[in-house]
């Protein structure tokens, strides 16, 4: 009735959830388009592989650990918040911050 299709019934069962969200494993070249400098007028973000995982810097501070939950969006594993990379084949251009209920964008730089 709403749009959404006819859905699909699952079986419940008495698994327990997971105890911490589980993430996407993303593909090294999924991991390399993100990977880079970004900043505006007021922060600058460094974003890096480390193994085969994704980590963040805000210069200044400790790097945190990023969970994919798409391949464009990842939680802060140490923080209430999240990434959003600009979506695409090239190197993301544009990333946004959500913290605190504040948006914040960065653009890729040099």
């Amino acid at each position: 009735a709403n749009g959404e299709g006819d859905g699909e019934v699952g079986a419940r069962t008495n698994e327990p959830l997971p105890a911490v969200p589980l993430g996407l494993q993303l593909p090294r070249a999924a991991l390399e388009r993100l990977a880079g400098a970004y900043a505006n007028n007021e922060l600058k973000l460094t974003v890096f592989i480390d193994g085969e995982a994704l980590k963040a810097q805000i210069a200044d501070q400790p790097p945190v650990s990023l969970r994919a939950t798409s391949p464009t969006q990842f939680d802060v594993v140490e923080a209430p918040a999240s990434l959003e990379f600009s979506a695409g084949d090239t190197p993301a251009k544009t990333v946004t911050l959500r913290q605190n209920g504040r948006m914040t964008t960065l653009r890729r730089v040099p």
